[in-house]
């Protein structure tokens, strides 16, 4: 009888434990770090009245230099961020290097001289920011013509 009661024991100890750690390890994980409150691309030359950040690359992109740096800033510094980026042209990419807070455009050949907004975002929570990357010169981008966006 003896034995019987502590093979019980053990069994009911063993299937309670199984249970605590298939519990313990479904269990979020504790996320302290803050989210982003703000993403800013601080490298820009014109700003419009609706607030659209344009940029003059018609000296910067050419065919033997085709890809693009965008700074950016996230903040607040330590903020739990899942940045990503995208464009507004097909032949066109952005690629995000999260460690230098650098967003990467690669034109395809065929496509330098187009104008592209490039949208910098935060996955979890939908804050972004914006840039119009233009081939003019700084002095003929008219800013607030609404063709241009």
């Amino acid at each position: 009888m003896n034995k019987k009661i502590i093979v019980l024991l053990v069994f009911i100890l063993s299937a309670l434990s199984i249970m605590a750690i298939s519990v313990w390890g479904s269990l979020p994980e504790s996320n302290d770090r803050p989210s982003v409150v703000s993403i800013t691309i601080p490298d820009f030359d014109l700003k419009n009245s609706d607030g659209d950040k344009i940029k003059s690359v018609v000296d910067t992109i050419t065919e033997d230099d085709y890809i693009y740096e965008i700074a950016f800033t996230v903040g607040p510094i330590n903020a739990d961020s899942k940045i990503k980026a995208s464009t507004n042209q097909s032949g066109v990419t952005a690629r995000v290097d999260d460690m230098k807070s650098v967003v990467y455009v690669i034109f395809e050949i065929d496509k330098i001289g187009t104008t592209v907004t490039v949208t910098i975002w935060d996955k979890n929570t939908q804050i972004k920011d914006e840039i119009t990357l233009m081939f003019l010169p700084p002095s003929e981008i008219i800013i607030d013509d609404p063709d241009i966006f």
